[in-house]
């Protein structure tokens, strides 16, 4: 076959200043035998819970172009730190000398949704609200709420404010959008919300389908 299974770097390759190398094949499903080879620095790994949807990825100036995103990250030794992506190239073009890596330890802990077909961000379940953020980090109110729909059955009511989805804190819209847009339906979920000045209750939704 003469394909030979890239080894993991250490964790302690994966910091801030190390040289980061991104081998890519722009010529598709033909191998050549000149792969694209691209050299940047690894700069910043993004927090899990930041608000940006490269949260959680690695940030490098390595070239990123439509011909190399998807290939592997490597350091000098040639041990994979993580593919390779672009982050919304309308807005940042397609060689901004910004780009990003998905950490290798997330690849694999994907991997069984994805072998399985499964979607690892996102599901199909629906909830049938709007909400907002609620100023400083108090939550996201609901705004409305759609007749017929698994909030209106569960008991959510206009006005009440989401502090918890599934035993995880909510204190920021893209919280709460994540904790029902990464569920499937009929799956069962717990919302914590705030109802007036004193109440707080505990309601399970089984979401429906959008």
């Amino acid at each position: 076959s003469g394909w030979v299974p890239i080894e993991a770097a250490p964790s302690d390759s994966a910091t801030v200043g190390r040289l980061v190398l991104l081998v890519g094949n722009p010529f598709g499903a033909k191998r050549h035998p000149a792969p694209l080879l691209t050299v940047g620095m690894y700069s910043r790994l993004h927090a899990v819970d930041d608000e940006k949807a490269f949260r959680g990825n690695f940030q490098t100036d390595a070239g990123m172009t439509d011909g190399n995103v998807g290939g592997a990250l490597v350091d000098v030794r040639g041990r994979v730190l993580g593919l390779a992506t672009l982050w919304d190239p309308a807005a940042t073009g397609r060689n901004s000398g910004i780009g990003f890596g998905i950490p290798w330890a997330r690849v694999l802990a994907a991997l069984p949704d994805l072998q399985a077909g499964r979607s690892v961000k996102f599901g199909s379940g629906f909830l049938g609200v709007t909400w907002s953020q609620v100023d400083g980090a108090g939550g996201v109110r609901i705004d409305s709420i759609q007749p017929g729909t698994p909030a209106e059955k569960a008991g959510l009511k206009v006005g009440d404010v989401v502090v918890g989805i599934d035993d995880r804190p909510v204190t920021r819209l893209f919280q709460a959008q994540e904790g029902i847009r990464t569920r499937e339906v009929g799956d069962k979920v717990k919302v914590v919300v705030l109802r007036g000045e004193t109440t707080r209750l505990e309601l399970v939704v089984e979401l429906g389908k959008r």
